[in-house]
């Protein structure tokens, strides 16, 4: 299960908003115990976020740790990382059982993150891929932003230190 320090997120379902974009809304758990749940906003305001008053503390502590301490709409961002931590999880297992070696998720500051199936596990062979069909506009700064992953253990994050 896709984990950020210890939080995670269960019972996921997902649904349309008022314009018909994806939305979610699901459970939260900190270190094996709900804590709380959330759901994106039906016409694109805030998420509703609600986070059990005993566990608040840690909870943002943790949210802070991840994201920054300045960053606004830090939890939203947060609960965002797990949402796509645990869709790209589900995107890996499915390839693994497909015969690919690697999922290369390339990520872009203004665009949704995408994942390439390989049958390698070369970043290198991916970045050459991504330029013959056609994926420049997914590069800063002359870069591609590629994470690599080849095991279902990068899915789970561990608090550094």
């Amino acid at each position: 299960m896709a984990k950020i320090y210890g939080i995670e997120l269960k019972g996921v379902t997902r649904f349309k908003g008022h314009e018909g974009e994806p939305l979610t809304q699901g459970n939260i758990y900190m270190d094996g115990k709900k804590v709380g749940y959330y759901s994106d906003d039906f016409h694109g305001g805030p998420i509703n976020l609600q986070i059990d008053e005993p566990y608040k503390e840690k909870f943002y502590k943790i949210v802070h740790a991840h994201i920054g301490e300045d960053k606004f709409m830090a939890d939203e961002i947060f609960i965002e990382d797990l949402v796509n931590l645990g869709e790209f999880e589900k995107d890996f297992k499915r390839a693994m059982k497909k015969g690919y070696k690697a999922m290369m998720v390339v990520d872009h500051p203004s665009r949704y993150p995408i994942s390439i199936n390989t049958t390698d596990k070369s970043v290198e062979n991916t970045i050459k891929w991504l330029d013959e069909n056609g994926y420049e506009e997914y590069k800063v700064d002359g870069k591609y932003n590629i994470t690599p992953y080849i095991n279902i253990v990068q899915f789970t994050l561990h608090m550094r230190g």
